[in-house]
């Protein structure tokens, strides 16, 4: 159960892109909150990698692996994880779906 104020963004493969942060800021370094992800694999096997970073380099915090035609999940106990720059998740995998909760 996340917390009352928590945010979810949508990252697909596709016409969306495969990466993005999860506020949309990517110049600046901001502290956030990683609460969970949420993964659907379509075509292909999906993997999700939630970094602190504002693009897919830096400290890897959450890795996330979903087979063909499944999904996967986890939430982070208590209050999240802190990171200091950003949120960044970079998806692979042909019609990958991944939330990432956060605030």
């Amino acid at each position: 159960m996340f917390q009352t104020d928590a945010k979810v963004t949508n990252i697909a493969t596709g016409a969306t892109g495969t990466s993005a942060t999860s506020d949309g800021q990517a110049s600046t370094a901001h502290p956030q909150r990683f609460l969970g992800l949420s993964l659907a694999a379509a075509g292909a096997t999906a993997t999700a990698i939630v970094y602190d970073a504002n693009a897919a380099s830096g400290t890897v915090v959450a890795r996330l692996t979903a087979l063909t035609n499944t999904s996967a999940s986890f939430t982070v106990p208590h209050s999240g994880v802190k990171v200091a720059t950003n949120l960044f998740v970079a998806v692979t995998g042909t019609g990958s779906n991944a939330l990432v909760y956060w605030n």
